[in-house]
């Protein structure tokens, strides 16, 4: 009878415990998300995680807004335009 209530009590505990466990500071947290964004050469080498996403979606809509060229000459307002870069390519990947 010991045994059924400890199984039961740990069955109990273990339902509690959240799925995911969020940190307290910046530097505590952990954990990683499905989707890379990516920074290459446009040769397609030197390629690095520059950040994660947790959402193709989400990778996608950065990509756009990196791609582009952005001027803020005028205090209060940013304009950009879509431009091809000749010095880098990006990539969402999983």
């Amino acid at each position: 009878m010991k045994t059924y209530a400890l199984l039961v009590a740990l069955l109990a505990l273990s339902a509690c415990k959240p799925e995911k466990q969020l940190a307290d500071n910046p530097q505590t947290a952990t954990g990683e998300t499905p989707i890379r964004f990516v920074i290459c050469n446009t040769g397609g080498s030197g390629c690095f995680v520059a950040s994660r996403f947790a959402s193709f979606n989400s990778c996608t809509a950065h990509k756009e807004w990196s791609d582009m060229k952005c001027d803020r000459t005028t205090p209060g307002r940013m304009d950009c335009r879509a431009q091809v870069s000749e010095v880098s390519a990006t990539f969402c990947t999983q």
